[in-house]
Formats: C-alpha cells, structure tokens, sequence
C-alpha cells in the first residue's frame, strides 16, 4: 500500500526538543527589537521531516539589525563541520527572530537568502524558523545587557544576573514560533509546517553545555521560557485505542496522513492478529469504520462499514466504495462515504465539491437506494456506478 503513496500524503511537521524551543524563546527575546538568530542541525527522518537535533546562537560576525539578520557564513561552516564530526548532524536551515517588523513568516530577503545559501552549498531542501513577539499577548521580557556588562559580572564571577527591581513594570510577551519547510530550496517558496515537540532531554545539547559553540557572552535563563508561555502550531496525531498493545503499521499513519487535521484527530484505531480497524466520525452520528487485513497484501481492505444510530447497526458498503477497485486512499473513502452518510432522504442533484456531482435515485419500496457518482467533466471517463445497498436510516 504504501508504494502507491506520494510524498504529500505523509504527515508533515518539524520534530525539536523542548530545550532548543526554549533556547530561541530566550535568545531572541533577550535582544528586544534587533534580530538575532543562529543555526539549526539535525537530521531527515524516513518520511522526510526534519528533526532538529541542535539550535545555536549567531556567531561573532553576524550582523544583528532592527530589520535584518545575516549569519557569519565563517561561523556557520565550522560549526557545521565540527557537530557533523562529532555527531553525524548536518545544516538543515537557520532561525532568527522579527520582533522589529512584527512579521511571523519569512520575508522576501529571507527567502532570496535561503535560495543563495542552498545553491551555494548544493542543498535541495531546507527548513527555517521565525520567532516574533505575538501581539495578542505579553511574554516576560528581559533587558539586553551590553557585552561589557557580561564580562563585568564574569570578573566578579557572577554566575546569574542579578533580578531586576521592578519586575512589574518589565515588559510581558508571549513568542511566537512557526516552523517553515524549503522543499525546493535553491528556488522556490516556502511551507508553514507544524511542530512536534520532543519532550526528552537534547543529548547533543546536554554534551555541548560547556562549548564554544553554544556560548553566549550574555546570560540566558531559559527556564523562565517555558513552552506554555510559547506559542507554536502544534503536529495532531491520531488517537490509538488504549487497549491496543502492538506497534501501529506506518502505512496506517500514512493513510490518515492525507485527511485534514480535525479530521485524522478524532480517528480510533484498534488491532487485533489478524486485522487493523479504523474508525473515523462523520457526519451526524455516523461512523465511518475501514478494515485492513495485516498480512494480506494484495488486497488491503478487507471492508468498509458505516455505522448509524444509537444501535451501531454496521451496514456494508465495501462493494458501493471499491466497485472493482482493490484498494483505495483514505481520504478518497471518506469523502465517498461522507457523501453516502447524507443519503437518509430524497434529494434533488447536488454538488458535493466542484468536480463531483451525485445522483441519487430512490426505490419505490423505500427499502434501498441506487447511488451514480460521475465527474463533471467531458473527458469520456466511464461513469462508476455504485451498487445497490440496505438504507442507511
């Protein structure tokens, strides 16, 4: 099955640990309304997700302004080579803040310098990071002490910055973080992504405590950026059923990968040795429930079922869905079937969506109902015509 899948049908998110989205929270707010940023390492998943194993601040040559941030290409190079040395992590974009243009996706200069930077490291693919103030709320808000203040309190070997007198009257924000994602990084635009957040401890992070590579000659308490005060579009995940013990197939995931979010959220997956069920609400009261045979590859589905009512009674629709198919995508069942859940009383020709119109004709006894579904297009493709099935009341 999953052969037959594209790449637009896997969950897409970015993967980051909890730390590295507190570090940027921290790190850009401490500089208030002139950018700062730094690089983000890490690895590609399976599906191709990235997963960020390391963010770091700029280096010492960046140019850090109210409305613009470069990096220190000298700085990033090293770094890059040292952490893939080390750790066998490699560049996979940057991040910088935009508190000052009160902008919360990547401009037309970010995106000019994402198209140089891959071109000129022969990158396909990239991802970036914008961390700006939202303004619907307030965040705790550090004063930037200037470098000269940072090494005084070194000298008096001040580990932690004394509390400021008033903290009431400091400003409050909440930061915002969007993930964005390059899939054509030396030319074309970008994707917002969602963010799964990785609740463990960064290892890489956690090795690199005392390097130069993280070092900041200002102090950073990112314990006072704690996620609930970042704001952040959170990567949805269906729910598994408690009682399920063994390891949900990926081609289950990839499946409910291509439906919205709101829907494959409230999805209910159950497995047993010889089937896997999804049940997925639509509309009403309705249910939509898609078996998968776990060994039989040749043909996946092994039914489609739709349950109504306050009895659950199952009514099988398996041949009205598939015709002479084998397989269909998820996405394309649950859009026939929700079309199906509607049919309860006689109705006129509608348009279900701009390519699609049902037809649906009623037997006089009541009792069943003959279903044609046909594109409203011109091409000579054969109308698929849908069996005859118990009523759905």
């Amino acid at each position: 099955m999953t052969e037959n899948l594209t790449n637009s049908q896997i969950p897409r998110y970015m993967n980051i640990y909890s730390n590295d989205m507190q570090f940027m929270a921290a790190d850009a707010s401490y500089w208030e309304d002139i950018e700062e940023g730094g690089t983000l390492l890490g690895l590609w998943s399976h599906g191709g997700n990235p997963v960020i194993m390391l963010a770091t601040p700029s280096g010492p040559g960046a140019i850090n302004e109210n409305s613009h941030f470069a990096q220190d290409p000298g700085h990033v190079f090293e770094i890059c080579r040292q952490l893939q040395e080390g750790f066998g992590i490699q560049c996979l974009g940057s991040w910088h803040s935009h508190h000052g243009l009160g902008l919360d996706c990547p401009s037309p200069g970010d995106v000019e310098q994402v198209h140089r930077f891959a071109k000129r490291s022969n990158i396909q693919k990239m991802v970036q990071i914008i961390v700006s103030y939202d303004r619907a709320g307030m965040f705790l808000h550090t004063r930037r002490k200037s470098i000269a203040e940072s090494l005084l309190d070194k000298i008096r070997e001040t580990k932690k910055s004394e509390p400021q007198k008033n903290m009431a009257e400091e400003d409050y924000r909440l930061i915002r973080i969007k993930a964005f994602f390059y899939p054509d990084a030396q030319n074309g635009s970008y994707q917002e992504y969602p963010i799964n957040v990785l609740s463990g401890k960064n290892p890489i992070r956690s090795a690199l405590a005392e390097s130069q590579i993280l070092h900041t000659p200002y102090p950073l308490d990112i314990g006072r950026f704690p996620l609930e005060r970042t704001l952040f579009d959170k990567a949805i995940f269906p729910k598994w059923n408690e009682n399920t013990q063994e390891q949900i197939p990926d081609f289950i995931i990839e499946q409910l990968a291509n439906l919205d979010a709101d829907i494959a959220k409230d999805a209910e997956i159950c497995l047993d040795d010889k089937n896997i069920t999804v049940s997925i609400p639509i509309r009403g009261d309705s249910i939509l429930v898609v078996t998968y045979g776990i060994d039989d590859t040749e043909a996946p589905i092994d039914s489609i079922n739709i349950r109504r009512g306050k009895d659950r009674k199952a009514i099988d629709i398996t041949k009205t869905i598939l015709a002479d198919l084998d397989d269909l995508p998820l996405c394309v069942i649950y859009r026939k079937v929700s079309a199906l859940a509607g049919f309860c009383t006689p109705r006129p020709l509608f348009t279900l969506c701009p390519t699609v119109t049902v037809i649906e004709s009623e037997k006089e006894d009541d009792t069943a109902h003959t279903f044609s579904v046909k594109p409203e297009i011109s091409n000579g493709e054969k109308e698929i015509q849908g069996g005859s099935e118990d009523a759905l009341e």
